[in-house]
């Protein structure tokens, strides 16, 4: 027996508002299967769906091997679902652009794909009272966010009615677990502030500063013109104004010296936005910076509010758990020599460093952090870091792994 599939079924009224499914060959009958809903990668400007069933995450194809086989105990049937985001551009995709969408429309977007699909696919046999949220990347912080944030966080009053009588017939957006792979910044907070952006290990020599490769503020952008403040070292300390920096902002020259030896401090920024300002609130040029105006906002120059509402560890710290599910969080720890990541001073990365530290937008540290604040909290969370072997996945360690974390919680 095969899996019945179907592609591009609408669960809303937008162009962008569609899924793909595989329903399990074993069929349970009763209440139904229980059931997984991912969403794709793409930073909130592209990725597909259709990146679950073919790729480019060879992790999920293997994953969607293990848990559709006909010998499992448990039988998954599998959706993967396009929400709102702020932009689809992706070369090919068979989902057009139909509209912008910033925070929070960009989570309701994903908390009524949630709630409508459960409605869809009971009457093809799936239990929406046994629904798994899935993510990766984006889409992480996007599952994340649906169980964090109220309900329609934004909305008209005959749409939280319509949400009431869905919730009624037990089709609403919470689940009973997820699964978070490759989170994307899990604390927005941590991009910069006024005071600045950290750094330990610094070496100075007169008027040239170098931190640690991959380290401190070699994963942000800044202008000359800034102040680097020595707070500790061996170096004189004092504030002292920037005149220069390498492309990957580790070396940078100083107006004047800063005598010799080691250093910290900070480095005291208004920190051009990392793109993600205009994907979360729509700052950014209409003109694309043509008419004039600034490309992107500065990111410390929003609102600290705004900062805070976006990161799911801020939520964590202040407590905002009370209906979340059991989440398992995975990433690839500091050993990958695949994919490298940083060192959890600053996890975020620079998407305009075409080095290694490009990758550290998926530093697994910020999920483990996330994980244990959510455990100290009461919450089942767990964190699982592995290697980044193709082999992990290819002879399906991995997959048993995170099936095997499901099962013990899909019924419970």
């Amino acid at each position: 027996m095969t899996a019945a599939t179907a592609t591009n079924v609408r669960w809303g009224p937008n162009l962008t508002d569609v899924f793909d499914y595989a329903l399990h060959p074993t069929r349970d009958g009763g209440a139904g299967n229980p059931l997984l809903i991912w969403r794709h990668t793409g930073g909130g400007t592209s990725g597909s769906k259709a990146n679950l069933w073919d790729g480019p995450h060879y992790e999920m194809n293997k994953l969607l091997e293990y848990f559709m086989s006909a010998s499992r105990d448990v039988h998954f049937d599998v959706v993967s679902m396009e929400s709102a985001q702020y932009t689809f551009f992706e070369a090919g995709s068979p989902v057009p652009r139909s509209e912008r969408v910033c925070y929070p429309g960009i989570v309701a977007s994903h908390q009524r794909a949630t709630r409508n699909i459960k409605a869809i696919m009971q009457p093809l046999g799936s239990d929406p009272s046994r629904v798994g949220l899935m993510g990766a990347s984006h889409g992480a912080w996007l599952t994340l966010m649906s169980q964090l944030i109220p309900a329609e966080f934004a909305g008209s009053a005959p749409r939280a009615d319509h949400r009431r009588r869905f919730d009624a017939r037990g089709f609403d957006h919470r689940c009973k677990l997820m699964w978070i792979w490759s989170l994307a910044y899990p604390d927005w907070r941590k991009i910069a502030s006024s005071s600045g952006i950290t750094f330990t290990g610094a070496t100075v020599s007169g008027t040239s500063l170098t931190t640690p490769s991959n380290d401190s503020f070699a994963h942000y952008r800044f202008s000359a013109g800034d102040q680097v403040v020595i707070t500790s070292g061996t170096a004189t300390k004092g504030t002292y104004t920037v005149t220069a920096k390498n492309s990957n902002n580790d070396a940078l020259t100083l107006a004047t010296s800063a005598g010799s030896g080691s250093a910290a401090g900070y480095l005291s920024t208004d920190q051009t936005d990392l793109l993600w300002s205009g994907m979360l609130f729509g700052t950014k040029s209409p003109g694309n910076g043509a008419d004039g105006l600034p490309t992107y906002a500065e990111w410390d120059a929003l609102p600290t509010a705004l900062r805070n509402a976006v990161s799911p560890q801020y939520w964590a710290e202040q407590g905002q758990l009370g209906l979340f599910p059991p989440t398992l969080f995975s990433a690839a720890n500091v050993t990958d020599g695949v994919n490298p990541v940083g060192n959890g001073i600053h996890p975020y990365g620079n998407l305009y460093d075409t080095g290694v530290n490009g990758t550290n937008i998926h530093d697994w540290h910020g999920s483990f952090d996330l994980s244990a604040t959510m455990s100290a909290r009461g919450v089942d969370s767990s964190f699982y870091g592995y290697t980044g072997d193709v082999a992990t996945w290819t002879n399906l360690t991995e997959p048993a792994r995170i099936y095997d974390w499901m099962v013990a919680r899909i019924n419970a």
